[in-house]
């Protein structure tokens, strides 16, 4: 009859057929693990079923074995997807199963398994609570937070060690972006580590890697800086530093200094070098600009909207013939002169590289930079 169940709890084991001739409130997690169903299906698809299910919790039907080729949950007034809802679906001789048919349902949220992780933790750390608990309001996530930025993080350790090795679990998520990249958490992990606790990573967003891709620059080999320093004199002598490097350069930067930034990026390393400016990455006002070094120094001096956000600033290899060499040891640069043109330049990197402990494309770079001045 019609609302005869609340939920189809876990350990509920199914063989042959099943019909659910009601509503259902959810199904619970790994309700199905171990079930053989021929026909399943909750909706009123053309249809022996007239049921509906407003949430398939976590890992509602991981593990079930589904005969039929489709499971079919079509109409089924389903709102909320859990985590690993379809995970391990397979039929009887080891396939997996090949559709899965949610249409003309109002789903309002997929939960992943970060939501799914927050929801399990005993305590969330977050570098901004008032920033995160906007989110966990929103999801309706109970646990509760705890700030851990560069402040406290010292002070903090110890307390968060004794919670982990007395059994808890703990989330640490970032304002924005994935934790520990230019965000606070790395002296919490590396303590885990050496305390033999363990340490799992739910994937999340990337600005970094977000902007290498929709950059339009090479992406194979890059070198992130974080931040440069705030100070005009000291970020011209990182920038020195790395104007020969013969891979992609990214920094992330605020918006109140991008233009300083980019004036000196073209000054040092120079105002034609290619590079991108990636803004406000995966959120509602995204946006990419390419162009020559001066170009963007010259857009970012500018005024508008679109000169705020968060910044990945993006600058692409110096050509092989501009590498410069000032940064790698005396002794490398006086062999890879010497012995330039006696054997193949690619072994030659590779074996100058592992004995200088220096990356062999950087010492290939080199070599190129020596025959294009016919050294």
């Amino acid at each position: 009859p019609r609302n005869a169940c609340g939920a189809i709890a876990a350990g509920f084991r199914v063989e042959g057929r099943f019909v659910l001739n009601g509503e259902a409130a959810a199904i619970a997690p790994h309700a199905f693990r171990g079930s053989r169903v021929g026909s399943l299906g909750i909706g009123d698809w053309k249809t022996y079923l007239s049921g509906s299910v407003e949430r398939l919790e976590a890992n509602a039907f991981s593990g079930l074995v589904h005969i039929d080729a489709i499971l079919d949950l079509s109409e089924s007034g389903i709102a909320f997807v859990g985590a690993g809802a379809f995970a391990n679906l397979s039929r009887s001789h080891g396939e997996a199963v090949s559709t899965v048919d949610l249409s003309d349902n109002a789903i309002a949220m997929v939960e992943d398994g970060v939501f799914a992780t927050l929801r399990a933790a005993t305590l969330i750390l977050a570098e901004d609570t008032r920033h995160s608990a906007t989110l966990t309001r929103h999801f309706g996530i109970a646990t509760p937070l705890h700030a851990l930025h560069a402040h406290n993080e010292a002070q903090a350790l110890p307390g968060l060690l004794a919670r982990l090795q007395a059994g808890e679990t703990l989330a640490l998520i970032s304002d924005a972006g994935m934790p520990l990249i230019s965000d606070p958490g790395f002296p919490l992990v590396r303590a885990c580590h050496e305390a033999g606790l363990p340490v799992r990573v739910v994937p999340g967003p990337s600005a970094v890697v977000a902007a290498l891709a929709v950059s339009g620059l090479p992406a194979e080999r890059f070198a992130f800086e974080g931040f440069l320093p705030a100070k005009s004199s000291a970020r011209q002598r990182a920038l020195r530093a790395l104007a020969g490097e013969a891979r992609t350069l990214v920094f992330y930067e605020a918006p109140h200094r991008l233009a300083a930034t980019l004036a000196d990026a073209a000054a040092v390393i120079g105002g034609e070098r290619p590079a991108a400016l990636a803004r406000e990455l995966t959120k509602m006002h995204e946006s990419v600009h390419r162009g020559a070094l001066s170009e963007l120094a010259a857009w970012a001096a500018g005024k508008g909207p679109d000169r705020r956000g968060e910044f990945v600033l993006l600058i692409g290899p110096a050509p092989a013939a501009q590498v410069q060499a000032s940064d790698l040891p005396d002794a490398l640069r006086g062999l890879a002169a010497e012995l330039h043109g006696s054997m193949p330049p690619r072994a030659l990197a590779k074996l100058l590289g592992r004995h200088f402990q220096r990356p062999s494309a950087e010492v290939y770079a080199l070599l190129e930079a020596l025959s294009a001045r016919g050294e």
